[in-house]
């Protein structure tokens, strides 16, 4: 439980840190679906 809750928190501020001007929930559905776009949130970590 711990583990997960850190893993959103992280997931989170790498979503808010992301550049681009779409909202968060766009965001997190791009994420999703498109390899490439977490590849990208991943290394900007």
């Amino acid at each position: 439980e711990h583990l997960l809750n850190i893993f959103r928190k992280f997931s989170l501020f790498l979503l808010t840190h992301e550049p681009s001007k779409i909202s968060l929930k766009r965001k997190r559905k791009k994420a999703a679906r498109d390899d490439g776009f977490m590849l990208e949130l991943l290394k900007s970590a």
